[in-house]
This record gives C-alpha cells, sequence and structure tokens, in this order.
C-alpha cells in the first residue's frame, strides 16, 4: 500500500512474487485440474449414450461419439487445451504486472498525475491492457535489467491460444503467419545430462549410468508444430512440459525486474 509523508512522498513497496504469481497460479490450478480430470475420463464408462442433464429436463445424445476410444480423445483433447488456454493467460496477466512493475520504477521521482497514486496505476493497467501481445513483450523487455530468453516462444504460446480461442484450434493462414505452411509452438526446456569423456547424454526417467560422470543442465527449445488446415492438440506429456516451460519464463521474468532505488519512492507529489 502507498503511504504519503509529510513532505508529499508517496512510498511504494514492490513485490516481485505479485508480478509471477498469475502465471504460477494458472499452472497449479491448470496442472492439478488436468491431473484429476484425465483420470476421471481415463476411468469412466464412455459406452453411454450421452446425456446431459439440467433442472427438470435432459438431454441424451445416442450418436454424439462413435465409440469409447473417440469419446474418450476428444475429452482429453478439450481438456488439454483448456488447461493450455489458461497457461497462456497466466503468461499474458504476469507480463502486465511486469508492465506495472517497470513502469513505477521508471516514473521514480516524478510528479504523480491528478488523482494521485491510483490514477497512475488506473492508467498502467488500461495501457497494458490495451496492447496486443508483441507489443506488451517489448514493452517490458524495454525496462528489464536484460531483454527476456525464449521471446519467439512467449510469442508463440500467444498464437496458439488465440487460434483455440477464436477458431477452436484449426489452424488458418493468419495464424502460421504470411509464406508459412504451419503454426509453430516453441517449448523451452531445461535438461539433464551426463557427460561422461566426449559423450553428453540426456537423463531420462529410469535410466541407468553404470559408469561416474558430470551433471549439467542445458536449455534447448522444442518446437511443436501443426500445419494449416490441422487442427491443434496436445499430448498429457505436452501439457506438463509446456507447464514447466511456463514455470521457466516466468521465473527468468522475475529475475530481470528492476529494482527501485531505495528508499523505493516511486514518484513525487505534483506540485513538490
Amino acid at each position: 500500500m502507498p503511504e504519503q509523508s509529510k513532505n508529499s512522498v508517496t512510498n511504494v513497496s514492490l513485490n516481485a512474487a505479485a508480478v509471477v504469481d498469475p502465471a504460477l497460479s494458472a499452472l497449479k490450478t491448470a496442472g492439478g485440474a488436468i491431473m484429476v480430470s484425465l483420470e476421471a475420463v481415463d476411468n469412466a464408462d464412455l459406452t453411454a449414450a450421452l446425456t446431459v442433464e439440467g433442472p427438470g429436463m435432459a438431454f441424451t445424445f445416442e450418436n454424439a461419439v462413435a465409440n469409447h476410444d473417440e469419446r474418450k480423445a476428444r475429452y482429453r483433447s478439450w481438456l488439454l487445451a483448456k488447461g493450455f488456454q489458461d497457461l497462456a493467460r497466466g503468461l499474458r496477466e504476469t507480463l502486465e504486472a511486469a508492465y506495472l512493475w517497470v513502469g513505477y520504477v521508471r516514473l521514480h521521482g516524478q510528479p504523480l498525475p491528478q488523482g494521485g497514486f491510483p490514477a497512475l496505476t488506473a492508467d498502467l493497467v488500461q495501457t497494458a491492457n490495451g496492447k496486443n501481445f508483441p507489443t506488451l513483450l517489448a514493452a517490458v523487455n524495454e525496462g528489464l535489467t536484460e531483454p527476456l530468453h525464449w521471446e519467439d516462444a512467449f510469442k508463440s504460446i500467444q498464437k496458439v491460444r488465440n487460434c483455440l480461442e477464436h477458431r477452436a484450434g484449426m489452424v488458418n493462414q493468419k495464424d502460421a503467419g504470411t509464406d508459412q505452411a504451419s503454426l509453430r509452438l516453441s517449448i523451452p526446456r531445461l535438461q539433464l545430462f551426463v557427460q561422461d569423456g566426449d559423450q553428453d547424454t540426456e537423463l531420462v526417467p529410469n535410466m541407468v549410468i553404470e559408469r561416474g560422470g558430470s551433471l549439467f543442465l542445458r536449455h534447448s527449445i522444442r518446437e511443436l508444430e501443426y500445419p494449416v488446415g490441422t487442427r491443434i492438440s496436445f499430448s498429457s506429456d505436452d501439457f506438463g512440459e509446456i507447464a514447466m516451460a511456463c514455470w521457466m519464463m516466468a521465473t527468468v521474468l522475475k529475475s530481470k525486474l528492476p529494482r527501485p532505488p531505495a528508499p523505493a519512492n516511486v514518484a513525487q507529489a505534483e506540485g513538490n
């Protein structure tokens, strides 16, 4: 909360955790919901006719889906797409929060507008909300201590989100881009390797390393490709990797937030 002191200086405490909270909250909620929901779908009897019940009435669709396996695949695809949209939304909201942060730091020591700190915040929020994703990302990058890694990954996640929300995941030429045959989703990865002499081997679950070696981490990018005219889909492994990527991107963003000069006086009141 801002505090107004006797010399008309507004003091503001900035909390970096609040900037990344939207992305991390979306990860926890979507990740948990996906795990529970996929298990429910896998264990459900999907051979019966589909019935949707409401107050005092019900609809039964005898031939909604051809068979158990097809219905299961559709339900899993729908759940994973909704989970992805939530992850992408959380990442967008974290960037908007970062825009506020860099705005406060940039305006340190400057006169507040008419209406004081609430008016300043409202203006920054409105500006952030009104920016398209590439413009918002560029504006945040300008205020960070150094530009974000994986800028193309940030943009690709939002492109896939837009396609899911506006075209139910059916990829068109606008999604892919001019002269491109596919929409590409870039997923940052953090891989663990073991080095034995000149050979680097990526560690995977249940791998047994018989000889010793040095462990190290490596960043890489994995791409999923969706040709024009096809529908976006994810596997549960894809979703888990995308969720981890969102966590990595939010964490890196937090580490690059600029620190305000001490004391953290964001803006001096007008007229002083």
